[in-house]
């Protein structure tokens, strides 16, 4: 499926972004000197604002710069993190965070949406269905991605993800690329749930790079988001 993928280097908002669109860059090299011209006073400022937006404890944060400076690899940001979030209810959204002992985080966030993708708290239910939007979103510690799924959940059927869209991905002191956004799979069946997903390579502030996928599973009159890298 092809995606208009929206990718900003420097200003990060929670939730919503304000991004510049342009044609993601390939990967940064893995070394020390990549690493301290990507840690300019102008990312560390950005960062700090970041952080403070979503809440990160200012000793946290030291905790992550110090890290960041002497170029070691963040606990947040080695490979085989996974988080999941499963809603109680269809029109339910909320947030899930996973700390690391060297104050590195990764959030998932899930938002309910109107189909005109004005906040509600409410499905949109007919004789044996209910459709709801989702925003899905993960935040970590320099980069951010979101995307849309509308989905379907059948009363005694199979459900299905209708559609995905906005997909957004934004990044400090780093690139995002190789950028995959579809339906894996549209409808559920025997064999499993429908699943939609968006997944690109990222570079961590020159200190390493990594495949992250946000996802969503939908099936059996609910769903279910993710994060994995």
């Amino acid at each position: 499926m092809n995606k208009r993928i929206k990718i900003s280097i420097v200003a990060l908002l929670l939730l919503f972004l304000l991004t510049i669109t342009s044609t993601p860059a390939s990967a940064q090299t893995n070394d020390m000197t990549q690493q301290k011209q990507i840690l300019t006073e102008r990312t560390k400022t950005d960062l700090i604002s970041y952080w403070d937006k979503i809440g990160i404890k200012k000793e946290n944060q030291k905790k992550i710069l110090e890290k960041i400076r002497v170029g070691k690899q963040l606990d947040s940001e080695k490979a085989n993190q996974t988080i999941e979030f499963t809603p109680k209810l269809l029109s339910e959204g909320g947030s899930i965070t996973k700390e690391f002992g060297d104050g590195s985080f990764i959030i998932l966030t899930v938002t309910p949406l109107k189909n005109n993708n004005n906040f509600s708290t409410a499905a949109t239910c007919g004789s044996g269905y209910c459709i709801q939007t989702v925003k899905v979103s993960k935040w970590s510690v320099n980069s951010g991605a979101s995307f849309n799924a509308k989905i379907v959940n059948v009363k005694n059927g199979y459900d299905y993800i209708s559609s995905i869209s906005n997909p957004e991905i934004t990044v400090f002191g780093g690139t995002a690329s190789n950028v995959d956004f579809k339906i894996a799979k549209k409808y559920e069946d025997a064999n499993g749930r429908a699943h939609a997903y968006l997944r690109y390579d990222e570079s961590i502030l020159g200190i390493a790079s990594n495949t992250t996928t946000i996802g969503i599973r939908v099936g059996n009159d609910t769903y279910s988001t993710y994060i994995n890298r």
